[in-house]
C-alpha cells in the first residue's frame, strides 16, 4: 500500500503503478471539488473520494473501466480541508490522480 501526498497549490499524483489487490492512497493536502482519475487502461480501476477503502468490483465505489482512459468525478460530500482518493485493481496499471477544477474556474 503506498500513500501519495498532493501539497496546497501542486495539482496531482502522476504515473503511479498499483500493485494488484492492494489499495493506494492519494491525499491533497487542500480542499478540491474535483478530481480526475486517468489510467493506462490496461485493468479497472476502483476508487473513493471519501476515505473509505475500495474493493475490486464494489458496488459502492467509482470505476474507470479497462480500456477507459480517464473519469473526472465533481465532490459534493464533505466539507474537510483535505481530500483523500484511494484506489484499488484487480491488475497492475499506471494511473494518475489529479484536481481537475482548474478547468472550472476559466
Amino acid at each position: 500500500m503506498a500513500e501519495y501526498k498532493v501539497e496546497a497549490g501542486q495539482i496531482g499524483a502522476y504515473e503511479k503503478v498499483l500493485v494488484a489487490s492492494t489499495v493506494d492512497t492519494v491525499v491533497f493536502e487542500e480542499r478540491v471539488t474535483t478530481v480526475r482519475v486517468i489510467s493506462d487502461g490496461t485493468a479497472a480501476i476502483y476508487f473513493t473520494t471519501n476515505g473509505t477503502a475500495p474493493t475490486v468490483k464494489g458496488q459502492a465505489d467509482f470505476q474507470v473501466p479497462k480500456g477507459a482512459l480517464t473519469f473526472t468525478e465533481e465532490i459534493t460530500e464533505g466539507t474537510g480541508t483535505t481530500l483523500t482518493v484511494k484506489l484499488i485493481s484487480e491488475g497492475t496499471p499506471t494511473y494518475s490522480v489529479e484536481t481537475a477544477q482548474a478547468e472550472h474556474s476559466a
